[in-house]
C-alpha cells in the first residue's frame, strides 16, 4: 500500500492499516514448500513435489481500457491457437483452453515441479467495463501471450462536444 505524506512516498508495513487478502492456496503452497524442506533434510528426497500443485489453473490475465477499446492479455505458455477458444458478447469475455502434458516420463526423477509441464485446462470469464462491438473482436497468440482486442461499441466511446464560450 502506497502512502503519500509530507516526506514523499513510503510503503506501509503488513498489519499497519494495510488490508491483506487471505489466500488459502498460498498457505497450502507454503506448507508444501516447508514439508519439502523438512523431508529433504531428514530423508534426502522430496516426496511432496509429486503432490498435485495447489495453484489455480486459471491463467494470469490483464485487462486495460483505452478510449476506443478494451485489451486483454492472458499468459498461456504451451497452448496452441487451435486449443484456445475466445468468445465475446457485448459485455463479457470468455477464454477457454486445453493442452496435453509438455513432458511425461514415469521413470524421470522429479527434482522440482510446480505443474508447468503438466496437462492443462482452464475456463475463465470476465465482465467488461463497457459495452463492446463483439463482431469486431480480434485475438492473437505470440510467445505464449494471448492478446484480445475488443473495440468499444460506438455509443460507449467518449465523444467530445465543443462548447461555445459566451460573454456576460
Amino acid at each position: 500500500m502506497l502512502r503519500r505524506g509530507a516526506t514523499g512516498s513510503s510503503l506501509a508495513r503488513r498489519g499497519e492499516a494495510s488490508p491483506s487478502v487471505w489466500n488459502p492456496w498460498e498457505m497450502m503452497n507454503d506448507m508444501q514448500r516447508r514439508m519439502d524442506e523438512m523431508l529433504g533434510r531428514s530423508f534426502g528426497f522430496v516426496p511432496a513435489t509429486r503432490w498435485p500443485s495447489f495453484e489455480s489453473a486459471d491463467p494470469a490475465v490483464d485487462v486495460y481500457e483505452t478510449d476506443d477499446k478494451v485489451i486483454a492479455f492472458a499468459a498461456l505458455p504451451g497452448y496452441a491457437p487451435d486449443n484456445i477458444r475466445v468468445e465475446a458478447t457485448t459485455d463479457s469475455l470468455s477464454i477457454q483452453g486445453e493442452r496435453a502434458a509438455l513432458f511425461e516420463d514415469e521413470k524421470a526423477t522429479v527434482h522440482h515441479a510446480c505443474g508447468l509441464a503438466g496437462a492443462g485446462q482452464f475456463s475463465v470469464s470476465y465482465s467488461l467495463p463497457v459495452e463492446i462491438d463483439a463482431e469486431r473482436v480480434k485475438a492473437s497468440l505470440t510467445n505464449g501471450i494471448l492478446r484480445v482486442e475488443l473495440p468499444k461499441a460506438e455509443h460507449a466511446r467518449p465523444k467530445g462536444v465543443k462548447v461555445e464560450i459566451g460573454t456576460n
